[in-house]
């Protein structure tokens, strides 16, 4: 990795996009990072993951409700698609750290 280059993680956060830099300093914590504007294929996956990860929380009254118990289904293919992106992400970009999920 190049000296200056910023750090990422892939990681599930409630609120976040699943991929953003490892630090404080994001603006937007629901930007795509640059580095993946061109890729197309995983920014759709890591969107649709996302979408998905946030269906399992509920907002009441600002506070934040986990429902995915309800819809095991959910938490299934949301597993299976956090391993394929994992997978991805850890071929082509190196600088990606990439936390553990889990989410029962």
């Amino acid at each position: 990795m190049k000296a200056g280059t910023n750090m990422y993680e892939l990681c599930l956060e409630y609120g976040t996009f699943p991929i953003s830099l490892d630090s404080n300093d994001a603006l937007d914590l629901q930007a795509v990072p640059d580095f993946l504007v061109g890729d197309t294929e995983l920014v759709a996956k890591l969107t649709e993951m996302n979408d998905l990860f946030h269906s399992l929380f509920i907002e009441i009254e600002g506070s934040l409700d986990y429902v995915g118990r309800e819809t095991p289904e959910k938490v299934q293919t949301l597993h299976k698609l956090f391993d394929e992106v994992a997978t991805v992400v850890k071929d082509k970009y190196e600088q990606v750290r990439i936390e553990p999920f889990y989410l029962e």
